[in-house]
């Protein structure tokens, strides 16, 4: 039976059990209004190739969902993997770079693709560009995510459904400027041989990395930009094919060990729906084996109160058998203090 989401006023002083670990999973929620969402992205990679009216425009997000229009425009633009991937990238970053000199979009890209927060990049220019945007639920993300390193209380891992590395490199400009920490203490996971450090925090880019404009040669051969992502819908249902790819296995590593909290996805995502339901079922096997309540529930999904009370328990019903327990908040702006308090923060 699903549980009644939890709210700020609700919910304990921490929903981490004392002495485990804790994690996040963003989703592209985390990176707008700086980047667009992938149904927007869609839509303007197609518009390159093709005039498309307003009235096929609406069609198309009916009737298809952004990998499968992706992988049609990547049909229909017969570009090479590399040109294609080229274009994804131009478009993704096209607004955050939008407007700026030259000078200006390569000290952002050096800043966007350093996996090291090291002293003699622009890192308060990238805190400002993102705060000219508005609220980012990125930015406080990375303050968050800084303090509770430095206060030993750091998530085990992030796991990114993201293609671009907009919190990663928050969390590194804010640990350069607020704790004058220059030394690396993230390790970017982009394939199965990745290393892997003791005391460090796992940056897992589930769904691969594309291209940043303006970043040099070897930055793009570090995240393996051209053979590692997971957008189109051939390379989607590819990874769906394989029990054992690295992208599940690391999905499954943390949320079996931690307590995770999903920020910036809807839970449409087939994939990662699939990957928790086979997580919980074992958890309730194992349960029933001894004897203890199976109505449990190990994360939870922070998500915007849609203020409807039927739509809400839609919510919380589509979630309760993936293991996931909603908290509601009622604007974004209250992200912060809700998860401060969830993992014993304030």
């Amino acid at each position: 039976m699903a549980k009644i989401g939890l709210t700020f006023d609700t919910m304990k002083s921490s929903l981490v059990i004392s002495g485990k670990p804790w994690s996040l999973c963003i989703g592209a929620g985390c990176s707008w209004p700086i980047f667009p969402t992938w149904n927007n992205l869609a839509i303007r990679l197609a518009r390159r190739i093709e005039t498309l009216p307003d009235d096929l425009v609406e069609l198309m997000k009916c009737r298809f969902s952004p990998d499968v229009i992706i992988q049609a425009v990547y049909e229909k633009s017969k570009k090479s993997p590399k040109e294609f991937a080229i274009m994804l990238g131009d478009e993704l970053y096209k607004g955050f770079f939008e407007g700026l000199s030259l000078k200006e979009k390569r000290d952002l890209a050096r800043c966007l693709s350093e996996p090291t927060p090291i002293r003699n990049l622009k890192w308060q220019r990238l805190i400002d560009r993102v705060e000219s945007f508005g609220f980012s639920t990125s930015n406080e993300l990375a303050k968050i995510i800084v303090e509770a390193y430095f206060n030993g209380n750091s998530p085990e891992a992030v796991l990114s459904f993201n293609a671009e590395l907009l919190l990663c490199s928050l969390i590194n400009a804010h640990a350069s400027i607020n704790m004058d920490h220059h030394l690396k203490f993230m390790d970017y996971v982009t394939e199965p041989i990745t290393s892997r450090y003791r005391n460090r925090i796992q940056y897992v880019f589930c769904h691969g990395a594309v291209q940043i404009p303006y970043s040099p040669l070897s930055t793009q051969w570090r995240y393996n930009v051209y053979d590692k992502l997971v957008f189109s819908e051939n390379e989607y249902l590819q990874l769906a094919n394989f029990s054992f790819a690295w992208q599940s296995n690391s999905f499954f590593s943390v949320l079996t060990t931690n307590t995770v909290f999903f920020i910036g996805l809807s839970f449409t995502d087939p994939n990662i729906r699939r990957w928790l339901a086979w997580i919980h079922s074992c958890k309730i096997d194992s349960l029933k084996k001894m004897g203890k309540k199976v109505d449990s529930t190990s994360h939870f999904w922070i998500e915007k109160n849609p203020n409807n009370a039927n739509l809400k328990r839609w919510y919380e019903s589509s979630v309760a058998h993936l293991g996931i327990r909603i908290i509601w908040i009622d604007q974004w702006e209250e992200l912060p203090r809700v998860l401060r308090k969830a993992i014993h923060m304030e």
